[in-house]
C-alpha cells in the first residue's frame, strides 16, 4: 500500500488475517476503580467515577499531577429576562451564558471500558447517551489524546434552554498567576490574562469576558511546568482560574442574538435531533522552557491531514514476502533532499504555476518566534538560511528564483531574480516568504 502525504511516499505492508490475530487487542469491561494506561511517556490513572484523576511524568522521575478532565455545560442566556423584557442573548455571534458557573453534567459515567495492546492504550468513556470519549496513549508519543463526540443536545420544547458545552481540563494546586496564552493563526503567540482592565474588561460577563478565539493551541505555565493543549480545530477557550484551560466544543442556542444571522443557532441535522461533532485535544505536560508544541503540532497535523492511498498488488516475482519485496522495490521516497531544510523551517505551499512543467510556487516559513529558540535551545542561528538550488536535489534542478508578495500575485518591490550561482534565501523568525522557481 503506497502512502502519500506531502512530499514523502510510504509503502507500508497490510498483514494477513493469521497475523492480525498474534496482535488482537485486549479489551475488557472493568469497575470504575483501578484503571491505569501508561506508555513510555506518562501513566494514566482514574478515580472511582471513571475520571482522568492523576497523570505521572515518566521522563522525569514519575513526577505526578492530580489533573482532572471533565465535561461541563453553560445555560446559554435566553431572549427574555424574568420580567419579560427583552435582553440580548446567547447565539450564534455571542456568547453570553445564563451565570458565571458551568455545570456538571449528573451522576456517574455511565460506561468505561479499558483497551490495551502493542499499537494503543484506551480508556472509553460514555458520560451519557450524548457525550462519549476516548483517552488515549500511544507508544513512543509525548502526548495524551482525547477524542470527544457530543451530540445531539437535547430539545425541550416546552422549556427552550440554550446548552453550551464545554471540556475542562484542570491541574490541582498550578499557580498560573491569572495568565494563559493562546495562538493566532497557528502562529505567533499571544499572552493573556484573565480580568485585564487594560483590556476593557467591565466584569459584566465574567465568563464569557475571557474568551479567546484558539486556532490550534492554548497553555498555561507555574514557575516550572506548562499543560499545552493542542486542537483540531477553531475553539473558543479561557483559563477561568488558575491550573484551568477550559475550551468549548458544541452549542445548541434557542433563540437570535440579533446579530444580522435572524435564526437560532439550532441546526436540526439530516435526521431532526441536532448536530452531533467530533473532534480530538492533545495535551501535553511538560518543562516550562520546552517548546515541543509547534513541531508536535505540525506532526499532529500531518498524521491527521487527508492521505492518498493506492492498494498495489504484488507481482509473481515476490509472491508475498515481504523481504523480497524490499530488495526488488524502494519503500520510501522523500521529494527534499536531506538536511536541506532547517528544523525550524516549514514549507507551505509547493505547486506549479498554471500548467507550466518547469515553474514551482513555493512558499516557506520560519515557525518559531525569536523568544521560543533562545529558551529552548532550538537553533543557535536567528536567521535562517536555505539554499533553493540543493533543496530538490537529485530531483531536480532550481535554474531561478523569482520572489513574490505573500499572495504570488506580483513581484515584491526592488526584487532581483536570484539566478544560479545564488540561490540562498533568509528567514526570520515567524517570516514567511514566496517564491516562483524555475527548474529544470
Amino acid at each position: 500500500m503506497l502512502i502519500n502525504t506531502n512530499l514523502k511516499i510510504n509503502n507500508e505492508e497490510i498483514l494477513n488475517k493469521k497475523e492480525i490475530k498474534k496482535r488482537q487487542k485486549k479489551s475488557e469491561q472493568i469497575q470504575k476503580n483501578n484503571v491505569e494506561i501508561e506508555n513510555n511517556f506518562f501513566s494514566l490513572s482514574f478515580n472511582n467515577h471513571g475520571l482522568l484523576d492523576e497523570v505521572k511524568d515518566i521522563r522525569r522521575s514519575n513526577k505526578t499531577f492530580k489533573l482532572n478532565q471533565q465535561f461541563f455545560y453553560y445555560k446559554g442566556m435566553g431572549n427574555k429576562d424574568l420580567d419579560g423584557h427583552y435582553q440580548q442573548a446567547s447565539g450564534a455571534y455571542i456568547f453570553r451564558p445564563n451565570g458565571s458557573e458551568p455545570q456538571p453534567f449528573e451522576g456517574p459515567i455511565q460506561n468505561i471500558q479499558i483497551i490495551k495492546s502493542l499499537l494503543v492504550q484506551e480508556v472509553r468513556q460514555t458520560i451519557n447517551p450524548w457525550i462519549s470519549q476516548i483517552i488515549r496513549l500511544f507508544p513512543n508519543k509525548p502526548f495524551i489524546e482525547f477524542q470527544w463526540k457530543i451530540g445531539p443536545l437535547p430539545k425541550n420544547k416546552t422549556l427552550l434552554e440554550s446548552i453550551e458545552v464545554i471540556t475542562k481540563y484542570t491541574i490541582e494546586g498550578f499557580k498560573s498567576s491569572q495568565v494563559f496564552w493562546t495562538d493566532a493563526n497557528g502562529r505567533q503567540i499571544i499572552k493573556r490574562k484573565r480580568n485585564d482592565p487594560e483590556r476593557f474588561y467591565e466584569g459584566s460577563e465574567p465568563a464569557a469576558g475571557n474568551y479567546f478565539p484558539v486556532n490550534s493551541r492554548i497553555w498555561i505555565e507555574d514557575s516550572s511546568d506548562r499543560m499545552t493543549i493542542l486542537t483540531d480545530r477553531s475553539q473558543g477557550g479561557a483559563s477561568l482560574n488558575d491550573g484551568q484551560i477550559e475550551l468549548m466544543l458544541h452549542r445548541r442556542c434557542f433563540f437570535d442574538d440579533a446579530w444580522g444571522v435572524e435564526e437560532a443557532l439550532d441546526e436540526p441535522g439530516e435526521d431532526g435531533r441536532g448536530l452531533i461533532v467530533q473532534g480530538k485535544h492533545w495535551l501535553l505536560l511538560n518543562e516550562k522552557n520546552v517548546k515541543e508544541h509547534r513541531p508536535l503540532a505540525f506532526d499532529i497535523f500531518e498524521e491527521n491531514a487527508p492521505q492518498t492511498i493506492a492498494f498495489i498488488p504484488l507481482d509473481n516475482l515476490i509472491k508475498g514476502n515481504i523481504s523480497r519485496y524490499r530488495e526488488f522495490y524502494r519503500t520510501e521516497f522523500s521529494g527534499i533532499s536531506a538536511d536541506s531544510l532547517p528544523s525550524t523551517i516549514n514549507i507551505l505551499t509547493l505547486t506549479p504555476i498554471g500548467n507550466k512543467t518547469n515553474e514551482l510556487l513555493i512558499r516557506l516559513e520560519h515557525f518559531y518566534q525569536k523568544n521560543e529558540l533562545k529558551a529552548a535551545n532550538i537553533s543557535s542561528n536567528v536567521v535562517e538560511h536555505i539554499d533553493l538550488k540543493k533543496l530538490f536535489l537529485p530531483h531536480f534542478n532550481v535554474i531561478s528564483a523569482e520572489e513574490l508578495a505573500l499572495g504570488a500575485d506580483r513581484p515584491v518591490q526592488n526584487n532581483k531574480t536570484k539566478q544560479n550561482s545564488n540561490l540562498i534565501i533568509s528567514l526570520k523568525p515567524m517570516e514567511i516568504r514566496t517564491f516562483k522557481l524555475i527548474i529544470k
